[in-house]
């Protein structure tokens, strides 16, 4: 293994697995047995020596305990290297299985930004990578580095105690040539290796998108394009890995060459002291036996070393998701969110996503508990802004926001979050039941409960006449509803929640007119008597707020009821005229 990184993540990964403390007792277990193996592996050829040389110098007599020691040496070693793959199944799966919960809580714990910065098709691809490569890694050197280590060691103190230090030489420098040199051309090879990966990233990336766009893909044929983009990520792919398996078939015939020089060297040494005298024929066996099984397990290293590269370069990519921190967190020490009626305060609020680019600008305002504050304005005013700092989405760069007194930064996200419910303009569906999607708003909750909260959206007669009900598929991203079912399927998830503060960001604004004044009669209904915050669009859907704001350029241009506002003759009324005309 070559450079500092590399090494940094192959020890974090075996400290991880050694941290788990129900992971450690299989994997005491897993190494014994291995080195067991090891053991009884280095004492068949010296059985298998005295044996020859038995029937050499007797070959009348049956060396009945040596044939059962040869034998069950043979036996004992197979039978520890077979064992040790139960417990280490059980070692493998367990770290999977933690891995994958890691990375699925810490992925979902990362801020919006990130999600809508990445590609769905390469997350899922470096998850599904580097928990394979953590299983390469840990599979080889269990299997391959350990073993070699303790092999080499009893054969050279076998070889020491027989007398012939020549022939370890000649063993530990074949060896140590043949790894050098296998090392040394995989070097090379890794490079194009990650490049391969992160082209194969790439294209997964891209043909992800495509299925998840599949009707844009349609609407404007769009498929040669994206076909094109695929193709020259896989091309880049494909190049190198294509490099790599050349310089794999570099790497075979060095290796080729090192193990027939060393095993040349030994044999030639060895049929010359047996033509001296100098060695025995069981003795030449021995030299043979020894250097073909010390040279078994080095070979495996090259594979292995080649396959563990490959397991560090998917966990290199997994351990810099696992490194990315989520820019939304809270101040040490933060407690639950008490609870309360649902007053919000917004005071002297600035943001930007970008420093460049300022999107609020001290915007104050405060609804009371149980009371409705609706935010209009242009697009890009800022308006659905002022609802993902309110559910922490994004924090603040300048004032604060409170929750019944209590300041966001100051009490824990999930706390915050449990006591409001969104419903967004665009409602994104699992590909599962309506019973699962509606229920998802409280887990645990009961089909009663489930059933409640579709009535209250108004939804409920529709799902009891579908041929499954509540067990309905609703297809990918509840495609095969409509948009005023998928919007009621939003509201009943908001009613089953039962939050302190309801967010409705453009609720109805996709809706044709006759849905809409449906959707916004439950909306109503649901958020009479519970704090809410009314994003819209259409000034019809706000003229029963208690009080609404008029953002432009991030600010607060004018506040007011509806009948104030008219009576102003701002930018509120000029809105209202061109609505009311169209």
């Amino acid at each position: 293994m070559n450079g500092g990184a590399d090494w940094l993540i192959f020890r974090d990964l075996l400290v991880r697995v050694w941290a788990d403390r129900d992971t450690r007792p299989g994997l005491c277990v897993v190494v014994f047995l291995l080195l067991a193996s090891a053991a009884f592996h280095a004492a068949v050829p010296v059985f298998y020596k005295d044996l020859i040389d038995h029937f050499v110098a007797r070959p009348a007599v049956i060396p009945v305990l040596l044939a059962a020691a040869y034998i069950g040496a043979q036996s004992i070693a197979r039978a520890c290297g077979e064992l040790r793959w139960s417990y280490y199944g059980r070692i493998e799966q367990r770290m999977r299985r933690r891995m994958a919960l890691e990375l699925f809580d810490h992925v979902h714990a990362l801020s919006l930004r990130y999600h809508l910065e990445r590609r769905t098709g390469a997350l899922q691809q470096i998850v599904g990578n580097g928990l394979l490569g953590c299983c390469i890694v840990l599979q080889n050197f269990l299997y391959v580095i350990i073993p070699l280590v303790f092999e080499l060691a009893l054969i050279g103190a076998v070889i020491v105690a027989w007398g012939k230090p020549f022939y370890l030489a000649i063993l530990v420098s074949t060896a140590f040539l043949y790894i050098a040199a296998t090392i040394k051309v995989i070097e090379k090879q890794k490079v194009l290796q990650q490049e391969a990966a992160a082209a194969q990233i790439e294209a997964a990336g891209v043909a992800t998108d495509s299925y998840l766009n599949y009707e844009t893909m349609k609407y404007f044929d769009g498929g040669s394009m994206v076909r094109d983009r695929l193709d020259r990520s896989l091309k880049r792919s494909a190049n190198g890995w294509t490099g790599y398996y050349d310089r794999r078939a570099i790497t075979g015939l060095t290796q080729t060459l090192c193990m027939s020089l060393g095993l040349s060297s030994a044999l030639v040494l060895a049929m010359h002291d047996l033509a001296k005298g100098a060695l025995t024929v069981g003795g030449l066996v021995l030299v043979v036996s020894c250097f073909l099984q010390v040279m078994r397990p080095v070979e495996s290293l090259g594979l292995a070393y080649r396959e563990i590269m490959t397991g560090i370069t998917y966990v290199k990519q997994m351990m810099e998701l696992l490194r990315e921190r989520s820019e939304v967190c809270c101040l040490p020490g933060a407690q639950l969110l008490p609870p309360g009626g649902g007053e919000v305060l917004f005071d002297r609020v600035s943001f930007s996503y970008d420093t460049d680019l300022p999107i609020l600008r001290e915007v104050s305002f405060r609804i009371r508990p149980g009371g409705t504050l609706a935010v209009v304005g242009p697009s890009g005013a800022g308006k659905s802004t002022l609802s993902r700092l309110l559910f922490r989405f994004y924090d603040v760069t300048g004032g604060y926001i409170a929750v019944d007194g209590h300041r966001l930064g100051h009490v824990t996200l999930d706390s915050v979050r449990d006591s409001i419910a969104v419903v967004p303009q665009d409602t994104v569906l699992f590909n599962d039941t309506l019973a699962f999607n509606i229920g998802i708003a409280r887990p645990g909750c009961s089909l009663e409960e489930i059933r409640e909260g579709a009535r209250l959206a108004g939804i409920a007669e529709f799902i009891d006449s579908l041929p499954d009900g509540y067990n309905t598929i609703v297809g990918e991203r509840g495609l095969k509803l409509s948009g005023g079912e998928r919007q009621r399927i939003a509201i009943a998830r908001a009613a089953l929640k039962r939050p302190r503060i309801f967010i409705f960001d453009e609720a109805t604004s996709s809706l044709d007119s006759e849905t809409e004044r449906l959707i916004q009669q439950n909306i109503e209904q649901l958020a009479k008597g519970v704090t809410t915050l009314l994003i819209a669009h259409r000034l019809s859907t706000v003229v029963r707020a208690d009080e609404i704001l008029v953002l432009a350029e991030g600010r607060v241009a004018e506040r007011g009821t509806h009948n104030e506002l008219l009576s102003q003759g701002g930018l509120y009324a000029k809105m209202w005229e061109r609505q009311t005309q169209v």
